[in-house]
């Protein structure tokens, strides 16, 4: 019996439709269908996988088509076949672009977020404050006059070359400012000339100022009491433009609640008051910290310890 020659027709067209199918496969594998970002709404994965579902039962009827020989039929799934993965193709495209899109504004978000931080710690506020505080290592450098209200102790003679090095890191870090002073924590004037008034900050006025500090012999009591109330009596009119640094190791006043009451009156917390406390051999108490961390507190300063 003569054996029917196979048709060429469905043998390629079965070669089409298996190249289509492994195409299909291929973007549904390397495809990530679950977006990364949530809210979304207007992607979704049941969308893409109804269109999976729809390719699949295309391919089926193709392949069933196929084994009947009914080419119109074939060919017209065919064109079904192609229309949904072109839809396919668009939404995964869309997908993509959403997520890119989401990246960006992630990125922008992190951007807003990191500045509003900033904004929160940009130094201390209290009372009316005209102007954002600007911070170098904790110390806002905001105002444009300086007191230095200095122990010179015995006890702190003896750190001498630390205290000096100090007070320049803290003129420093300070940008131009209008004037500057130093004191005694007894109230004495490192320049008496200068008593009641300010010492223009120049280079070379730094330069003497710190010259003259270097050998400064001047009676101590050890409590800062009347260099503060010095400060803020003297210099009253400046108080809102005027930061005071209080250095020393040691207190040596019975009382702290009258200091700190007597304080708060001269000051009612214009002007910024801080304090460097220094370990030095002979003064191992605790009692100057514990009297200018609260001062510090109640008047816009920061307290460090050295």
């Amino acid at each position: 019996m003569k054996r029917e020659a196979p048709d060429a027709f469905g043998t390629a067209f079965l070669d089409i439709i298996s190249c289509g199918f492994g195409a299909i496969v291929l973007l549904i594998l390397i495809f990530k269908f679950e977006p990364e970002v949530t809210g979304l709404a207007s992607v979704s994965n049941d969308d893409a996988n109804a269109k999976i579902k729809q390719l699949y039962s295309l391919i089926d009827e193709i392949d069933a088509e196929a084994m009947t020989e009914d080419s119109q039929a074939t060919a017209d799934k065919l064109d079904a076949l192609k229309a949904a993965e072109a839809s396919l193709t668009r939404s995964l495209s869309e997908t993509s672009r959403l997520q890119q899109t989401s990246a960006t504004l992630k990125q922008q978000l992190a951007a807003l977020e990191v500045m509003n931080k900033r904004q929160q710690i940009a130094g201390t506020s209290a009372g009316k404050q005209s102007r954002q505080d600007d911070e170098v290592g904790g110390i806002p450098v905001d105002r444009d006059y300086i007191i230095f209200v200095v122990d010179t102790s015995g006890s702190m003679k003896e750190i001498w070359h630390k205290v000096m090095q100090e007070i320049e890191n803290i003129l420093t870090v300070h940008p131009q400012v209008k004037g500057f002073q130093v004191i005694n924590d007894n109230g004495n004037y490192l320049i008496s000339g200068y008593a009641g008034k300010w010492i223009k900050d120049t280079a070379s006025k730094r330069k003497r100022i710190m010259k003259l500090f270097s050998s400064w012999a001047s009676i101590s009591n050890s409590s800062p009491v009347e260099g503060i109330e010095t400060a803020l009596t003297r210099y009253s009119k400046y108080a809102d433009n005027l930061s005071i640094y209080v250095i020393g190791d040691d207190y040596t006043g019975a009382n702290f609640d009258q200091v700190i009451s007597r304080t708060r009156q001269l000051n009612k917390g214009r002007a910024r008051i801080h304090a460097l406390n220094f370990i030095s051999p002979n003064a191992s108490t605790d009692r100057f910290s514990t009297l200018m961390r609260e001062i510090c507190r109640e008047n816009q300063g920061t307290f460090l310890t050295f």
